[in-house]
């Protein structure tokens, strides 16, 4: 997953096709402000668009990513942005009338601590089929080991604690890559800072001489804090030739970072 504004997330445990059995009605970030001491809540809404009752269960994880395309899933409460062991949520299993809505509300409560900038987990929401042996509905003479499939929403839960915070990135690396007829200039960048960022990258391209050759875009990512992302930038239609270039970076807010390069496209 190099595209990490997708959060949906889809989990096949066999070559069949699958169909959601389940719906998470609204935004798939919930994001709020608060100081320490602070609390606040919100509801998921899940929808059942089946003609059949569906069971589901909802339970945290840790979420981070790097450039290289990894991410990782890991167990509540342990990255050390984690916002996890900071929320309450109910109810855990729940199983939902068919073409019925219901909700899952949540407590955030941000410690009563020295803290600053963005921290985050996913709060997971994931269908049980009825052949599942985890399922509460299934006959136990008809449950047999075997594969099931799943299909499963993650849904990010953001805290922005205390006011301002640090916004600082670095280049870790850029590279020109061919790929049959297209040329990227593919850059990979991490966010040092102490609050998430939504960049939008694009590369102003010259001549050796100063002259304007033109504006490329490389599109928007969200970077939390010490995660890394891979920006890749079109350059095709550009002749063989040296040239010079300048990364913007622009966070939003009048936080902008930049960058000079030099270019050879042989």
């Amino acid at each position: 997953m190099n595209k990490h504004w997708f959060f949906l997330l889809v989990v096949v445990l066999n070559a069949s096709f699958l169909m959601a059995n389940i719906v998470v009605v609204g935004a798939l970030t919930h994001e709020d402000k608060a100081d320490p001491g602070d609390s606040y809540t919100g509801v998921i809404t899940i929808q059942n668009p089946e003609k059949s009752d569906q069971e589901v269960k909802v339970y945290q994880s840790d979420y981070f990513f790097l450039s290289s395309g990894e991410v990782f899933y890991n167990d509540p409460a342990t990255g050390e942005r984690s916002n996890a062991g900071w929320i309450e949520f109910s109810p855990k299993r729940l199983v939902i009338p068919a073409n019925e809505l219901a909700t899952v509300h949540y407590t955030v409560t941000v410690p009563k601590e020295k803290l600053i900038g963005t921290f985050w987990s996913m709060i997971m929401v994931e269908d049980i089929p009825e052949d599942s042996s985890e399922s509460s509905q299934a006959d136990p003479k008809e449950v047999a080991l075997g594969i099931h499939q799943a299909f499963r929403y993650a849904v990010q839960m953001v805290t922005h604690v205390g006011q301002g915070g640090k916004k600082s990135i670095k280049f870790l690396q850029t590279n020109l890559v061919k790929e049959k007829d297209h040329v990227f200039l593919q850059l990979d960048v991490k966010n040092t800072g102490e609050l998430w960022l939504r960049a939008n990258l694009w590369v102003e391209v010259f001549d050796l001489k100063g002259k304007p050759i033109g504006k490329f875009d490389g599109g928007k990512l969200r970077i939390y804090p010490e995660t890394s992302v891979r920006y890749r930038v079109d350059l095709t239609g550009l002749s063989l030739n040296t040239y010079r270039a300048l990364v913007i970076i622009d966070a939003g807010n009048d936080t902008v970072f930049g960058a000079n390069l030099n270019l050879e496209i042989k």
